[in-house]
């Protein structure tokens, strides 16, 4: 079954930039648990980590059968595997099937984003959330996130780690759609 079909909510995207060490594994768990429907890691031009091998990739998948076992989560969340942003982007657009989306990009800038109430389409049929890795995401990624339409989104709090600035993305995301119902 699809994650819309057993879920509550409108599936929910993890456009991910690949964390070091185990606190990659460790979004993957969280936002598991907390419903992503996937997540797709993206080497981007500030994580530590250049390339994954197909280990990394397996020992999510299995981290991911663990979190959705333990946390009794409906949402199949679907893992890919590590791949620079322009190659996301695709399998992103591929996964979603042309369904209305709403597209945000985390920023620590307060600048020029908004609140993510007011990103959140009504009637979206999925929303993809990028987070960038401990040192961000870079100006010309950003670029090409905003011309493939995303919307910047500031959660006025204390500045967050990666992993954490995931799963509070999620669980954000899900709490909009509950008081919507």
């Amino acid at each position: 079954p699809s994650a819309k079909s057993v879920f509550p909510y409108p599936p929910i995207i993890l456009m991910q930039w690949v964390i070091k060490g185990t606190h990659m594994d460790t979004a993957v768990r969280q936002c598991t648990e907390a419903g992503a429907a996937a997540i797709f890691p993206v080497l981007g031009a500030f994580s530590v980590i250049r390339k994954e091998n197909k280990n990394q990739t397996d020992r999510r998948k299995r981290i991911i059968r663990e979190a959705r076992q333990q946390s009794g989560s409906p949402v199949e969340t679907v893992l890919f595997e590590a791949a620079p942003l322009e190659h996301a982007l695709r399998s992103v657009f591929a996964y979603l099937g042309g369904k209305k989306t709403s597209f945000l990009l985390l920023t620590e800038e307060n600048a020029d984003a908004a609140a993510l109430y007011e990103n959140l389409q009504d009637g979206c049929e999925a929303t993809v959330l990028a987070v960038g890795c401990e040192g961000g995401i870079s100006p010309e990624e950003k670029k090409i996130l905003l011309q493939a339409g995303f919307k910047q989104v500031h959660f006025k709090t204390n500045v967050l780690r990666a992993e954490t600035a995931a799963v509070y993305a999620v669980a954000a995301v899900q709490t909009v759609f509950g008081l919507r119902r």
